[in-house]
């Protein structure tokens, strides 16, 4: 099973060292995609939010496979 990174990126950059193994690069977003929400959550319970962070996957080479961006996970009704 491939090993898959899940790097946050948002100005204080957290890299995952040890990586996640994954069936697929799909299933690494997804896991990317409901990460990002639970991040997201907690910065709210917080008080504070910031669409601008992302998350990259990458592989065990470090090549940046896909980006999911907080912004893109999330619909704001207004």
């Amino acid at each position: 099973m491939p090993c898959f990174h899940l790097n946050i990126r948002d100005g204080y950059d957290v890299v995952d060292e040890e990586g996640h193994d994954y069936a697929s690069l799909d299933e690494a977003r997804r896991a990317a995609v409901a990460s990002a929400r639970d991040l997201m959550a907690a910065d709210i319970r917080g008080g504070q939010l910031s669409l601008d962070e992302r998350i990259e996957i990458t592989d065990s080479a470090g090549a940046v496979l896909d980006t999911v961006c907080f912004r893109d996970v999330v619909r704001v009704r207004g």
